[in-house]
């Protein structure tokens, strides 16, 4: 029995990703075996190109899938290859036997499949809310009317933008399950998926100078503090800023965790003073040094950033501190989080004059494939826009800082 990797060309998607495919070969003959997997580039091999984006990772899954199925071979010789077939894709890939397996089960093997954490988790939100609204839900059930009492159920509790991004990955598994030959029912034919425009929020230079200087309580000072620094970072993502082990040559420097986009910034006093403050050991900032996974300070961060603004005092009628009233610095209608940073700084740059290719750059939109030549003289121009905003803020006078 031997085990061969086939790219199937002939099946590329619009993306240009190419299905790797198993060629599995005994003495009763051959046959194929989609892996899930996808790839820019043909190989043949048993590692995926070096040119393959999250290399590492697909070449393990393939991997453990070219074992799995190597052991079913040898422990199950006795079978023709249409069982066998039919075993591997049971038991390795879950396909082939849908009976008794829901669509909460597969959106849950597609988030698995994943090689972005972030995007596996969007998948495995959606698998729950599924199982609550339906857990008997498959492939057979699900139908035109079942989307559309999914969204009215979910009318009540959930936003318009998170109902459709949970139809869109109901509809991609579906996509691929019909690819797989796991069904042939496609319920979305017919069936519109809503969208609602998204409120970008921003703080004009005022407002940014406002929660600077806000005063607030000792335990609060290091959300309002990193929240300024992601703004003298050009509002760069938490996630880049919180899994930064360090500066380089007194910049920060790094690639986008999003779109792997280079990120190289000037790193001014203002910001320098805050990195010194909450300095850590193994990371550049102190929140993550007993923490391997940043989302969960960044839901702490994203919380206590709504309750920067007045506080007040309420007491009982002995006149024993009963609790803090938080109330918001620009209103509890606003939703203040470490995104407002990056919208704001490029809404302010654009507001002193700073042209929109200078901002994209800012915002490490455009830093692709660039000679070493270009990098220099752009790094140039992102140094002059972000200082020229700093300086924009810092002649704004407050009342806190009078």
């Amino acid at each position: 029995m031997k085990l061969y990797i086939y790219c199937d060309s002939t099946k590329t998607n619009k993306d240009g990703c190419i299905p790797v495919m198993l060629i599995v070969k005994n003495n009763k003959g051959r046959f194929l075996i989609n892996t899930g997997l996808t790839t820019k580039e043909k190989f043949t091999g048993r590692e995926f190109p070096k040119s393959e984006k999250n290399r590492t990772a697909k070449t393990s899954a393939l991997g453990r899938y070219l074992l799995k199925v190597e052991e079913i071979c040898l422990l199950n010789s006795e079978l023709d290859n249409n069982k066998l077939k039919e075993k591997i894709n049971s038991e390795v890939f879950s396909k082939g036997n849908v009976k008794g397996k829901t669509l909460a089960h597969y959106i849950r093997l597609y988030a698995d499949s994943m090689t972005n954490r972030g995007t596996s988790e969007v998948y495995l939100r959606t698998a729950h809310r599924v199982m609550s609204f339906d857990d008997s839900a498959t492939f057979e059930s699900v139908d035109r009317n079942w989307l559309e009492n999914y969204k009215s159920h979910y009318n009540k509790t959930l936003k318009t933008n998170t109902i459709s991004i949970d139809l869109r990955n109901i509809r991609t598994v579906f996509n691929r399950a019909i690819d797989d030959e796991i069904t042939i029912k496609y319920p979305f034919r017919k069936f519109k998926i809503a969208s609602e425009r998204v409120i970008i929020r921003n703080l004009d230079a005022k407002q940014i100078a406002q929660f600077r200087d806000c005063k607030v309580s000792s335990w609060l000072e290091i959300y309002r503090d990193l929240f300024m620094l992601d703004f003298y970072l050009c509002g760069v993502n938490a996630v880049d800023l919180l899994m930064c082990k360090g500066l380089t040559n007194g910049r920060f420097v790094g690639k986008r965790a999003k779109t792997g986009a280079m990120i190289d910034l000037p790193v001014e006093k203002e910001a320098m003073d805050i990195i010194n403050k909450y300095k850590g050991k193994d990371y550049l900032l102190s929140p993550m040094d007993n923490r391997s996974d940043y989302r969960s300070f960044e839901r702490i961060w994203n919380d206590n950033l709504k309750k920067i603004g007045k506080e007040e005092k309420a007491k009982d009628k002995v006149g024993k501190l009963r609790k803090i009233i938080y109330h918001p610095l620009f209103g509890k209608d606003f939703q203040m989080t470490t995104y407002v940073a990056r919208y704001s700084f490029a809404s302010i740059a654009a507001s002193i004059g700073i042209d929109r290719e200078t901002i994209a750059l800012c915002l490490s939109h455009s830093w692709a494939d660039v000679t070493d030549h270009y990098i220099n003289y752009d790094r140039s121009r992102v140094d002059k826009a972000v200082r020229a905003v700093i300086e924009h803020v810092n002649g704004i006078k407050t009342i806190d800082n009078k």
